[in-house]
């Protein structure tokens, strides 16, 4: 297949790597910021006509987690019809009212030390320390990447363009069905079993302790994705105090495991062997 490209000159370079690479390497050959975009818009000078079902993505290169930028909404989308130059965009790590608010306050503080510290070496550690801040700022105001410099990738794809038919429920329901965000992590298992917990927390009455036990207890099962129910009981604790016990029943194998009082995300680890 061949694609028609318009190179603004002839230092406009689109390459692989190597053979076998599937993106096409593209290079800065300018770069401005963009106030409305909060972002710095770089020019690849090359223009692109796509054939109709044809996609062309633009994604940053590896080694971009060494700048100080990063690709927002990526891929970007060449769409078949555009013929204009291929950009490609990158935001700063920091917002720029942000780096620029530190920068202001180091100043600030520089120009205090001058007026109210007397001491020359006091004078100098603090300017050092300001100064260093400054530099490390200014990094993060500058664009990511020098002309010249690789700045993304192009990737091309076949498209289809369904015809949509809209009904009031799917002819055949999958087996995920409507599970969205998170329903792919796997709990703890045992082989190819789903190991499913309880945890019970019995207490005389509603306190802290319990508070605490039953927080730290969600977070556990969250963080780690247990698959669990948590239930707090009331008026079951035998010994007259207001600590809480809870018990960790597996219902595979039967086996529970008892605390009393608070309880933190470490013994809970060593608990489940994590």
């Amino acid at each position: 297949m061949e694609i028609e490209i318009i190179k603004a000159n002839d230092n406009v370079v689109i390459e692989k790597a190597h053979s076998l690479d599937i993106g096409y390497d593209v290079y800065a050959q300018s770069v401005e910021w963009k106030e409305e975009y909060g972002a710095w818009v770089y020019d690849t000078g090359i223009k692109i006509d796509l054939p109709k079902d044809i996609v062309c993505n633009v994604v940053p290169n590896s080694g971009v987690y060494k700048r100080n930028g990063f690709q927002p909404g990526t891929p970007g989308i060449v769409d078949p019809g555009y013929q204009g130059t291929v950009k490609v965009i990158y935001k700063p790590l920091i917002p720029v009212e942000i780096s620029e608010g530190i920068a202001n306050f180091a100043n600030t503080i520089t120009m205090l030390i001058d007026s109210k510290i007397d001491s020359e070496k006091d004078k100098c550690d603090l300017h050092i320390d300001c100064d260093c801040l400054i530099s490390l700022i200014d990094k993060y105001r500058k664009p990511p990447f020098e002309i010249g410099e690789k700045i993304g990738q192009l990737i091309f794809n076949r498209t289809i363009s369904p015809d949509f038919k809209t009904v009031t429920e799917f002819s055949e329901k999958s087996e995920r069905g409507e599970q969205g965000l998170g329903s792919g992590h796997k709990s703890i298992s045992n082989g190819n079993k789903k190991k499913r917990y309880k945890f019970v927390i019995n207490t005389i009455d509603y306190c802290m302790a319990c508070d605490i036990t039953c927080n730290v207890i969600q977070r556990f099962i969250s963080k780690y994705k247990i698959d669990a129910d948590v239930a707090i009981r009331k008026d079951v604790v035998a010994k007259a105090d207001a600590y809480p016990v809870c018990n960790i029943t597996d219902s595979q194998t039967g086996k529970i495991t008892s605390f009393s009082g608070s309880i933190s995300i470490k013994e809970l680890l060593d608990i489940f062997n994590l």
